[in-house]
């Protein structure tokens, strides 16, 4: 029997949360569980990188956000941070002006590790949870550039590129993925503190 194939996950944050809260699953998910449940035979998960931005609008969300990621970093997820960018949007017809948060830099930091981690041969197979298409080009570049090395799309509950469908290996997370893949309801951080699923998240 050969060795395994190396596997890392790489996750657009804010592309599964709100994938699994427009869908109304549990968002108290562990990552290394659902990387392990997607993997086939002969695959081994070697590790998993969270990609997101802090949230900036309504205390409540970035308080949740926040437990979140002391409670996936304690299984062993690296966090990639992004941030958020505020601009002045009008409307068109009235003229009226409001601020929009828009997220930055996730995408990108999704692409520079996805071929860093290439380049440094990290991984036989990569595992990207997304439905953002402004990753099809490093998506579809890895096997281009490093022969031999697959990446796949997981497509989060409720989300589809049908860019990333037509040129890319791809599948659905599931119900009974997600299910299968939940964190206890407390979970203790590498503080040492203890933290608990937030009400609606499990």
């Amino acid at each position: 029997m050969g060795k395994p194939q190396r596997a890392i996950v790489y996750v657009d944050g804010l592309n599964l949360h709100n994938g699994l809260l427009k869908s109304g699953l549990p968002r108290w998910v562990d990552l290394i569980a659902l990387g392990r449940n997607v993997l086939g035979p002969g695959q081994e998960l070697t590790g998993v990188r969270y990609f997101t931005s802090r949230l900036i609008k309504r205390s409540k969300d970035r308080n949740e956000q926040a437990i979140y990621l002391e409670a996936v970093e304690a299984q062993g997820v690296e966090i990639v941070l992004g941030r958020f960018g505020v601009y002045k949007a009008h409307c068109p017809h009235c003229g009226k002006g409001w601020l929009r948060a828009e997220e930055k830099q996730t995408d990108v930091n999704i692409a520079s590790r996805l071929l860093a981690d290439a380049h440094r041969d990290q991984y036989d197979r990569a595992v990207v949870f997304s439905a953002d298409s402004d990753l099809l080009q490093p998506v579809l570049e890895v096997p281009r550039l490093f022969p031999g090395k697959r990446v796949v799309v997981g497509f989060p509950p409720g989300r589809l590129s049908q860019e990333l469908r037509r040129r890319v290996p791809s599948f659905w997370v599931t119900n009974p993925m997600v299910r299968r893949s939940l964190l206890p309801a407390t979970v203790a951080t590498v503080a040492g503190r203890k933290v608990t699923a937030p009400p609606g998240w499990l």
